[in-house]
């Protein structure tokens, strides 16, 4: 048995999601295995893709333009699916629209998700990071120097 087209769109949604962030998050995901990358550019690099990812909370149309172009490949109309008064299953925030709804309840976990992720292995406070303004060289050279005069 098919799955129901609502679904179907909800997985496209989700997919395209994920291709949007993705892109994004992939240039810092390379620059981080770099191992001439100082900890204080990854952490600026980080802060920079979350408020990237924050920035694309307002643009949901390239991506569901992506899905919309999935789902006429696949001959799957995006509708908007059926509404009860009370949800428990699902997401479910009001909307009049397929964009609002897909942008509401399906664009926001997945932003939240990757941000989560993130933040969570890059906190915004750590410590040693008053240490971030020392130079690399010179805690390598001001090391080699007290050595000597020990």
């Amino acid at each position: 048995m098919p799955a129901p087209r609502h679904q179907v769109i909800k997985v496209l949604m989700a997919l395209a999601a994920c291709v949007h962030v993705f892109g994004v998050t992939l240039p810092l995901s390379k620059a981080l295995q770099k191992e001439s990358l100082t900890l204080e550019e990854g952490f600026c690099m980080v802060q920079a893709v979350k408020d990237d990812l924050q920035g694309l909370r307002e643009n949901f149309q390239p991506v569901f333009e992506a899905a919309t172009e999935l789902s006429d490949t696949l001959q799957v109309e995006v509708t908007l699916p059926h509404a009860c008064k009370k949800q428990t299953q699902r997401a479910n925030a009001p909307a009049e629209n397929a964009v609002d709804h897909y942008k509401r309840n399906v664009f926001p976990p997945v932003l939240d998700a990757v941000t989560g992720e993130l933040t969570s292995r890059f906190p915004d406070t750590y410590p040693g990071k008053d240490l971030l303004v020392i130079p690399s060289r010179l805690g390598r050279d001001f090391i080699c120097a007290r050595r000597q005069d020990l």
